[in-house]
C-alpha cells in the first residue's frame, strides 16, 4: 500500500512539472524484472494527455519485453513518439517495436564497444532509427570506472566504422533523429 501513496505522489509530482514549458518527454517510463505494468500505464496516460513523446525503459527478459510492447500497443497510437532507451535485444526484437510504432528510435549505449550480439543488432538496423546515449555513469568502458558524456565519441566512431560513412555523418543523421523524436530545433 505504501509504493501505491508513493507512486500517486511521484505521478502528482510528475504532472507539476510537465506544466514548465520545456519539457520535450515523459520518461523513462517502462518495465525491469519487477514488472508494475499499472506504474507504465500511469506515465504513459500523461505523456498521451500532453502529447509528448515518451522515453520506454525495458530491461529484463524477451517475456518482460514483450510485457511492456504489449502494454504500449494497447495505450498508444501507432504513430506515437517513443526512444526505447538502450534497447538490447535481437533484430527480431527491433522489428516488432518499429512495426507497432514506426516513429520508434532506438537509443545505441557503450554496449556496441563490448558486446557482439550487441553490435550483430545495431547492424541490422537502418540509421535513421538510431539516437546516441551514453548512459552516464552507470556504463562504462572496459577502461574507466565509471561512465562519462565523452564516451558518445567512442558511439560515432563505431557506428561509422559499421554503418560505412563518416563520423560527421553519424552525428548529424542521429542528432537529426533525436531533434525528429523530441520535436526540437
Amino acid at each position: 500500500m505504501e509504493n501505491t501513496s508513493k507512486l500517486n505522489e511521484w505521478i502528482s509530482d510528475l504532472e507539476w512539472l510537465l506544466k514548465a514549458n520545456r519539457v520535450v518527454a515523459v520518461g523513462e517510463c517502462g518495465l525491469d524484472n519487477s514488472g508494475r505494468k499499472w506504474d507504465v500505464e500511469k506515465q504513459i496516460v500523461i505523456a498521451v494527455k500532453r502529447d509528448l513523446p515518451s522515453v520506454i525503459h525495458c530491461r529484463g527478459d524477451e517475456r518482460t519485453d514483450e510485457i511492456c510492447l504489449n502494454t504500449l500497443v494497447q495505450l498508444l497510437p501507432k504513430h506515437f513518439k517513443l526512444h526505447r532507451h538502450c534497447i538490447n535485444g535481437d533484430e527480431i526484437m527491433y522489428r516488432k517495436w518499429k512495426t507497432s510504432f514506426p516513429n520508434c528510435k532506438f537509443g545505441i549505449s557503450p554496449f556496441i564497444q563490448k558486446y557482439p550480439k550487441y553490435r550483430s543488432l545495431v547492424c541490422n538496423m537502418k540509421l535513421i532509427d538510431i539516437v546516441l546515449e551514453t548512459e552516464a555513469p552507470y556504463l562504462y568502458s572496459e577502461f574507466e570506472d565509471y561512465g562519462s558524456p565523452l564516451m558518445i565519441k567512442d558511439i560515432y566512431e563505431k557506428l561509422a566504422n559499421i554503418f560505412l560513412c563518416s563520423v560527421e555523418e553519424i552525428a548529424n543523421i542521429t542528432t537529426k533523429n533525436a531533434t525528429d523524436v523530441y520535436s526540437i530545433i
